[in-house]
This record gives structure tokens, C-alpha cells and sequence, in this order.
């Protein structure tokens, strides 16, 4: 079977909600990560339940893979991340390493935001196939992995983003 095979019937065999309704302590005007009006305790409990991270930092102060299966680095500058393959975003599409590259430049240009606090040490990255890129940090940064816990920092989909800007990560709420 296919990668298209695949993602084709995952699309036809899954229902999916178009509507999320979470009560909280404040407003939460938009669920995108990478808009800084969506910061706080209330957008970071919504975030966890739609987007996921690369990796999480646990209470003992481990980190443990989320979409990242690996994470390797020689010298605390150059990190070798290995992603699952089995990841899907709610539309049936394959999370890639395209889409680790894609939100990387989406945080980037978030300047003022806690996002792109999180991935601006990313100096430039190499993608090396779809499950396997070299992230490349402008100098070593003791807070990098840490970093990317953040429900914030969760990973967009490309596709949907660039298709509709407005609802491609469905960053609306009413």
C-alpha cells in the first residue's frame, strides 16, 4: 500500500470534528500557536488537545518522544531529529519533516511571540527525507529541547496552513 493509498483511505474512514468547544478560566480569541494573542494558561490547555510537539519534558525532568522518535546531537548545536511515521494531522494527511520545517519559518516570523522564542536558536536545517532532518543551532543553547515541549510549539501542517491561511490550522473560535 501507498503513502496515497494510505492517506486516501484514512480520508474516506475517518470522521472528523470541525468544532472543538472548550470551557475556560479566559478568552481564548485564536487557537494559532504562532499568534501572540494566544498565549496563557487557557490557549496552552486547548493547544495540547489539537496540536502535538516533537518532544515532551516530564515532571523528572526527562525528556520523552512525542512525534520525535530521536534527537541526537554531538555538540549541543547540531540535533540530528528523527520524526514517527505514523502521525496524521485530523485531515488524513501525513505529518512530515516538511511540516517540522514549515512551522519552524511560521515561529520565525512570529517575532514577539513565545513561539518564536522556542524555535529562533533554529539557524537553518537540512531535510534529510521525510522522517529525518538536521536542525542547526546558531550557537549552543542549553534551553533548546526544553523549548520545544511548550504546547505552543506544536507541529502545523504546511499544507493546510498554505491552502487557507485563515482556517488551515482552524485557528477560529467562537
Amino acid at each position: 500500500e501507498t503513502k496515497e493509498e494510505t492517506k486516501q483511505e484514512t480520508a474516506e474512514t475517518v470522521n472528523y470534528v470541525k468544532k472543538l468547544t472548550a470551557v475556560t478560566h479566559n478568552a481564548i480569541p485564536v487557537v494559532d500557536p504562532h499568534n501572540s494573542s494566544g498565549t496563557g494558561s487557557g490557549p496552552n490547555w486547548v493547544y495540547n488537545m489539537i496540536y502535538d510537539t516533537l518532544i515532551e519534558f516530564t515532571q523528572d525532568g526527562d525528556y520523552i518522544p512525542r512525534i520525535a522518535l530521536s534527537w541526537d546531537s554531538d555538540n549541543g548545536q547540531d540535533y540530528d531529529l528523527k520524526i514517527r511515521d505514523d502521525v496524521y494531522f485530523t485531515n488524513g494527511e501525513q505529518l512530515t519533516t516538511d511540516d517540522v520545517a514549515y512551522t519552524i519559518d511560521s515561529a520565525k516570523e512570529a517575532m514577539g511571540n513565545l513561539t518564536y522564542d522556542r524555535f529562533s536558536p533554529v539557524e537553518s536545517y537540512d531535510i534529510v527525507d521525510d522522517f529525518e532532518m538536521i536542525l542547526h543551532l546558531g550557537s549552543v543553547n542549553v534551553d533548546f529541547m526544553k523549548g520545544l515541549s511548550y504546547p505552543c510549539c506544536g507541529i502545523l501542517n504546511r499544507d493546510a496552513c498554505e491552502a487557507d491561511p485563515e482556517e488551515g490550522n482552524e485557528s477560529k473560535v467562537e
